[in-house]
């Protein structure tokens, strides 16, 4: 299991952040168009998200396993322990009987697009759109692979 750190904040607009990471040195951008399903179980620290992707045109399914911090403060920097597993589509309604048959129960489903920034030293800047019924929420979320990074590209882009 890897140990995701990672901060996010919600916003009003992208374009400030987007003008700040485009004027700073970048590898790659990617295009993300998720379509996920959310599995929890009571009293579990940990839920199940099985996800319909599309990377740059190229799709996939994706099941993982996180802990859940949701519910935690908002301006902290969260670590969580995650595993991701890319699936073949044919094996989708086994793993979702597979999910339930664990006792996880169906939660909420959206869809999300997300442009990712990413940067040398395996830092990612997402920008994230969460569409939910009628709602859309932004959202930025900087992910690295130390708590310091974190910090310093929170500070970068007065977050």
């Amino acid at each position: 299991m890897v140990k995701e750190i990672e901060f996010s904040k919600q916003v009003d607009s992208f374009n400030q952040y987007k003008k700040i990471a485009q004027g700073m040195s970048y590898l790659d951008v990617k295009e993300f168009d998720i379509n996920r399903t959310v599995y929890k179980k009571a009293n579990s620290k940990f839920f199940i998200k099985i996800s319909e992707e599309i990377v740059d045109g190229k799709q996939s399914l994706v099941f993982s396993y996180k802990e859940d911090l949701m519910d935690g403060d908002k301006n902290k920097i969260k670590k969580a322990k995650e595993v991701d597993i890319e699936l073949d589509y044919n094996n989708k309604e086994k793993i979702k009987k597979f999910v339930k048959y664990l006792g996880f129960k169906k939660g909420p489903k959206f869809r999300k697009k997300r442009e990712r920034y990413i940067f040398p030293k395996e830092v990612f800047l997402d920008f994230d759109t969460y569409y939910v019924g009628d709602e859309e929420k932004r959202v930025i979320e900087i992910e690295a692979q130390s708590e310091q990074v974190v910090l310093d590209y929170k500070s970068k882009f007065n977050l």
